[in-house]
Parts: C-alpha cells; sequence; structure tokens
C-alpha cells in the first residue's frame, strides 16, 4: 500500500505559495522545528501549520519532501532519477507530497462541495454513514490516532460499490455503498479521486524505476480494480486548510 499526502490550501495563503515553490526542486532533507509547539504557543510559534494543533499535545512539527510529477511518464531519465528520490523519500521519511497545479477545477469544485457539506448541521453530516464500506462522516475527537483523538471532521470515501456488486452481497469488509449526503457532492469527490489515482499511476511507475524493476507496469499491475479510498479533512474554523490523503 502507497500512501502520498496531499495538502490543498486556498491559492493567496502563504502555505500555499509555499508548497509551489517547494515543488520546484526537491527538499534535502525532512525538517523537523527545534522548538516544541503547544496549543497555547501555536499562535506566537511562525511555524507554518501550527494553527492545527490540538490541545494538549505538544508537538515538534515536519515539513514533508515535496514533487512535482511530470505530465507523462516516458521511462526517461529525469524519470528514473524522480523514481530514484521517491523512493529514498519512503525509506528515509516514510511518507512525502507532491504538488498540485493551482489552477485545477476538479480540485476547485470538490473544494467547494466540501465546504458546502461541512457547513451543515451535525445531525445531517453524521447521518453519512455505512457499517458495511465504512465510508461517510466522522466528527472531530471521534477517531484516535497513536492515542490521541484526531481534531479534524473527516468524510472517508471508499470504494463505491452498489448492493448489487458480488463481493457486497458476500459481505467484503470495507465494500459497499458510498454514502453520498448528495449526488453532486458524490461526483465531486469521486472525478477528484479518478484525478488523484491519475496521480497514484504516476507514483507507481515512477517507483518501479526507483526500484529498478524490469516491468515498469510491474506495480501498476497490482493495483488494477484495487481498493483505492481517499480521505477528506476539515480543521477547526480559524484555518482555511483541509487536507486529501488518498491510499493508492
Amino acid at each position: 500500500m502507497i500512501m502520498s499526502s496531499l495538502k490543498l490550501c486556498k491559492p493567496r495563503l502563504p502555505a500555499a505559495r509555499r508548497m509551489v515553490q517547494v515543488s520546484k526542486s526537491v527538499q534535502k532533507r525532512f525538517v523537523s522545528s527545534v522548538n516544541v509547539v503547544t496549543h497555547e504557543t501555536r499562535e506566537l510559534s511562525g511555524i507554518p501549520g501550527a494553527a492545527t494543533l490540538p490541545p494538549h499535545h505538544p508537538s515538534r512539527i515536519a515539513y514533508l519532501k515535496t514533487f512535482q510529477l511530470p505530465e507523462q511518464v516516458k521511462g526517461s531519465a529525469s524519470d528514473r532519477l524522480l523514481g530514484q528520490r521517491l523512493v529514498e523519500a519512503w525509506r528515509e521519511d516514510g511518507i512525502f507530497q507532491v504538488a498540485i497545479p493551482p489552477e485545477n477545477e476538479v480540485l476547485k469544485n470538490a473544494m467547494m462541495k466540501s465546504r458546502e457539506f461541512f457547513a451543515q448541521k451535525y445531525a445531517q453530516k453524521s447521518a453519512c454513514v455505512d457499517d458495511q464500506s465504512f465510508a461517510g462522516y466522522i466528527a472531530s475527537g471521534e477517531e484516535l490516532t497513536d492515542g490521541i483523538r484526531d481534531y479534524s471532521e473527516i468524510f472517508t470515501v471508499t470504494k463505491d460499490l452498489p448492493i448489487s456488486d458480488p463481493r457486497v452481497q458476500q459481505q467484503w469488509p470495507c465494500h459497499g455503498p458510498c454514502p453520498w449526503p448528495s449526488k453532486s457532492y458524490g461526483e465531486s469527490m469521486t472525478a477528484l479521486m479518478d484525478q488523484m489515482g491519475e496521480y497514484g499511476e504516476k507514483i507507481l511507475k515512477l517507483t518501479a524505476y526507483g526500484l529498478g524493476l524490469k516491468d515498469e507496469n510491474a506495480l501498476n499491475n497490482l493495483t488494477v480494480d484495487g481498493w483505492h479510498h481517499m480521505r477528506v479533512l476539515r480543521f477547526v474554523s480559524n484555518t482555511s486548510l483541509f487536507t486529501v490523503s488518498c491510499l493508492i
């Protein structure tokens, strides 16, 4: 399973500009802030991302390597070098980021629909759950990561399958319908997930180059009709940041 974390920000934010600037060249190393930041000192820390720090959990905020993916992956020398850099990032840090073009109508529409959904009342949002697909809404604080309550609201998108699908009929875990709050929300998130999937296909092929595999499609072939899923996170109202994490 391969994870790439994509941070999506309003274009006017300094963080967005930094992401675009960093994408022009690969960062040399995974950087962690020297000072420990707390919920009480986050506004005075001057560290990007500190505003989303939850209470009672002092942290050192890290910055991930960010890569710019090519329009097409053809096996060129630059593709193979980028593949090596991706593999190095996974081995050193376990995670990296890829930059998203700032002019992206699919992303713009998904962000708009996401804001509309998360602005709804809790009763409406909490109704969007499914106990077979495990897709849908999770409120702030309901989910634990390493024993820490997640600060964000989450909408998880899993493999959206109709009840008539044999895998659903056989009650395969995590296979079932996605409880979309509306048709338009489902369409926008599916379009974003498909776009992220295209990035994932590129990353897999680049990774094959980085690993020195003879078959450049070896990893891509393993994920055909796979259980791809996406998590849309909304942080507290004093920040405009939300993230999309795609597991491929």
